[in-house]
């Protein structure tokens, strides 16, 4: 579920771009009570993991009362975030919250590449380091990132990897590039 579409990166290959300027535009976005019933609804349907995603899911001023709202019993709830909020008390109230996991997402291994993709100097040290206090502080970690022709060629996936083993995250997500957003018009994504 995208909480949000605000977000204080500027990603190069933005997918909720188009979708922020829609709700800029005409103010329309859903409401918490909007949001907390399709989780709910999602639930009832049988969804064992909610995941929230944006935007930046963490600049929603409800995001832990949406955590909190998911019923544990049924269904866990994790978020796709920038990293870049994951300081010590943000990490504290999305474990009290009760999440479940928490995947960065991360473009590049190496640094400077990727807070140039995302256009946020300093974000890579931000996010890694996030991780790890996510990690200490008992929550699953993993990094989320795309997957396109070149990385796969060039080795940067199995340096994603190693990043991966270092940060002794969970796992790696591998995405698909899909043409929307700023990729709207590249339609040879992979």
């Amino acid at each position: 579920v995208a909480i949000t579409y605000n977000c204080q990166c500027d990603c190069a290959h933005c997918s909720a771009l188009d979708y922020r300027q829609q709700a800029a535009q005409n103010g329309h976005a859903l409401t918490y009570e909007e949001l907390s019933s399709v989780i709910d609804q999602a639930v009832e349907l049988g969804t064992t993991c909610v995941i929230l995603t944006g935007g930046e899911p963490l600049v929603h001023p409800r995001v832990y009362d949406l955590i909190r709202g998911v019923d544990r019993s049924r269904s866990v709830c994790t978020i796709f975030t920038n990293g870049e909020l994951l300081v010590e008390a943000t990490v504290a109230k999305l474990k009290a919250a009760g999440l479940f996991g928490v995947f960065g997402s991360i473009d590049h291994p190496d640094a400077e590449r990727h807070d140039l993709n995302r256009g946020r100097p300093g974000l890579f040290a931000k996010a890694t380091r996030g991780l790890q206090r996510c990690r200490e502080a008992g929550l699953l970690t993993g990094i989320s990132t795309y997957a396109t022709r070149e990385k796969i060629l060039s080795g940067e996936l199995d340096a994603m990897m190693e990043l991966g083993r270092d940060l002794d995250v969970l796992e790696v997500f591998l995405f698909d590039v899909i043409p929307t957003g700023r990729l709207s018009k590249q339609r040879e994504c992979l």
